[in-house]
């Protein structure tokens, strides 16, 4: 894993984002068991659950709890921008509505689902 310290707001909340997605997955017996059958076989969920403590603490807890209302909402909190266009909602974001630059620890919402942007 890239040093905490090294990433963005966004790209921390992307680390958190695929690290509750594992979380959930590992949770779920369903999925367990085609892992099961596939021959994958997963160890290793307290350390799962120690990195996404780890990557939450290093986020602002205004951003941490937006982001766990919206993960919660919608099973994804970020979603891809391509070509003017939020991938969440399908909506053609406003003109006005850009990338912040890489540095920055700025987010941007669809104005229409309430996601938090990335631009890919």
């Amino acid at each position: 894993m890239t040093p905490l310290s090294t990433l963005n707001v966004a790209q921390r909340l992307l680390y958190l984002q695929d690290l509750d997605l594992l979380l959930k997955d590992a949770q779920d017996v369903g999925t367990r068991e085609l892992w099961h059958k596939a021959g994958l076989h997963v160890s290793g969920f307290a350390q799962l659950q120690q990195m996404r403590a780890e990557v939450a603490s290093s986020i602002a807890p205004r951003i941490l709890d937006l982001y766990e209302r919206i993960f919660r909402r919608y099973g994804r909190a970020l979603v891809p921008v391509r070509e003017g266009t939020c991938l969440g909602c399908f909506v053609k974001l406003p003109s006005g509505v850009t990338s912040p630059s890489v540095a920055s620890d700025e987010i941007s919402a669809c104005q229409s689902c309430g996601r938090i942007l990335y631009w890919i």
